[in-house]
């Protein structure tokens, strides 16, 4: 794109172009098959509109920039901009996602805490008060980890991200 850009807004052809790529020194074995691959990038750059064909004298065709080609290096920064954006949500809904899982596995894990010292208690009175203590952090971290349950649901939901 770079020696395309180089043209401006000048006509031009294949070996205009290959011998652009030489110059900057592209690797190519023999100038023939890099003309030959240059001219199968025109036809798709003809296609997607960046260059358009001139009428030429005799076989050879002449080609010109469009403005698509002038501002490549804009949409280019553009796509980069919005598929690293993109990503990013992806993976940050990811996160979230597997924040979530951890966050319900704990909330279980202090919910069969907390029943568990209920059912000590009541089944073994005499050591109620050594299992209150116990009882009381596993509801405190029970409390906070539905907290966190909520607010991971609620973004994930919402989709803010």
């Amino acid at each position: 794109m770079s020696v395309l850009k180089a043209q401006g807004s000048k006509n031009f052809t294949v070996v205009d172009i290959r011998n652009g790529l030489l110059k900057k020194r592209i690797k190519s074995d023999c100038p023939n098959a890099l003309r030959r691959w240059v001219n199968g990038q025109f036809q798709t750059l003809v296609k997607h509109k960046y260059i358009e064909v001139i009428e030429g004298k005799a076989k050879k065709k002449l080609f010109q920039n469009t403005n698509l080609t002038l501002t490549f290096k804009k949409d280019i920064e553009k796509h980069v901009g919005s598929v690293n954006s993109e990503s990013e949500a992806v993976s940050t809904n990811d996160a979230l996602r597997e924040r979530l899982k951890k966050c319900k596995i704990e909330l279980l894990s202090f919910i069969g805490e907390t029943k568990e010292y209920e059912e000590l208690s009541r089944l073994y009175p005499h050591i109620r008060e050594k299992l209150q203590a116990r009882f009381n952090l596993a509801q405190e971290k029970n409390i906070e980890y539905v907290g966190r349950v909520k607010a991971l649901e609620s973004l994930l939901a919402e989709q803010i991200i």
